[in-house]
């Protein structure tokens, strides 16, 4: 048993990106922040194999939700600039 543990108290969703465990808690954070994003969310509530609890108001978690990141890589740009043959 000794060698399966990992102790931590809390690790952030970035850091969690990889793993998974059986149960997870989000907190959520009282004011508007701009990370909480639907992909952020979504991130965390993959990373549990069993159960997700959320500690938090729910319009802070609607607020996470209905916000989502615009991608800008600028690669439609580059293939547009790419001379066709």
């Amino acid at each position: 048993l000794y060698g399966r543990l990992e102790p931590a108290w809390a690790i952030t969703v970035h850091k969690a990106q990889g793993s998974e465990y059986n149960s997870i808690a989000v907190i959520l954070p009282a004011a508007p922040v701009r990370p909480l994003t639907r992909e952020l969310l979504y991130t965390a509530i993959t990373r549990a194999r069993h159960a997700v609890t959320f500690v938090g108001s729910p319009e802070a978690l609607q607020r996470g939700v209905e916000r989502s990141i615009e991608r800008a890589s600028g690669l439609i740009d580059m293939l547009d600039e790419i001379d066709e043959p």
